[in-house]
């Protein structure tokens, strides 16, 4: 197995996580999409077991807005919320071979929390948006997570959302210049 995407819509059980990591010893490219929340934390021990060979990961919604100062406090502290969520610094930290990395917002937030955890150095990036209406997505982040190790050696950066509609075109226009100034080639897709 070389890709897997683990689409949920249920709280997956431990039995079943073990048995795909277990069996998971060439994979290199892994979605991880939960439908009905967050992955559990208890999928972080056999994620970081597999995930320095991952060059490529996918990423609903990386933390959910439900008890967003709580969580991001825990998120930037890195310590392991005291909730059954997924504790993505220590997944993260542990992806030391991957290059790139999607996420998808489904209620919104911030980018530099996800990136701070990376240990890796991503050469594309791709912040998407999912779901009805103007999401919170903090689109000025985005010029703040070009000073992150993690976006180092970034080649390329694909932003497909409304986000901007929030932060106002003097944001994109900065983030624009930076992209430039660094050779990082740049797209943003507008969805309606």
């Amino acid at each position: 197995m070389k890709e897997l995407q683990l689409l949920s819509f249920s709280t997956p059980r431990p039995s079943v996580i073990g048995t795909l990591t277990s069996h998971a010893e060439h994979l290199f490219k892994l979605a991880l999409v939960h439908v009905g929340g967050t992955f559990p934390g208890y999928i972080n021990g056999p994620l970081e077991e597999i995930s320095p060979q991952l060059t490529s990961l996918t990423l609903l919604d990386p933390y959910p807005t439900s008890e967003p100062l709580k969580l991001l406090a825990q998120l930037l502290t890195h310590r392991a919320p005291t909730t059954d969520t997924f504790s993505m610094p220590s997944f993260l930290a542990s992806c030391t071979s991957l290059d790139e990395l999607i996420i998808i917002f489904r209620d919104g937030g911030s980018i530099v929390p996800v990136l701070e955890s990376l240990s890796s150095k991503l050469a594309l990036l791709v912040v998407t948006t999912q779901g009805e209406g103007v999401l919170r997505v903090d689109a000025s982040g985005f010029l703040d997570a070009l000073k992150l190790p993690a976006l180092e050696n970034l080649k390329n950066w694909l932003v497909k959302s409304s986000c901007w509609k929030g932060s106002g075109e003097v944001e994109r226009e900065k983030w624009e210049a930076a992209c430039r100034a660094r050779g990082i080639e740049f797209e943003t897709v507008e969805e309606t």
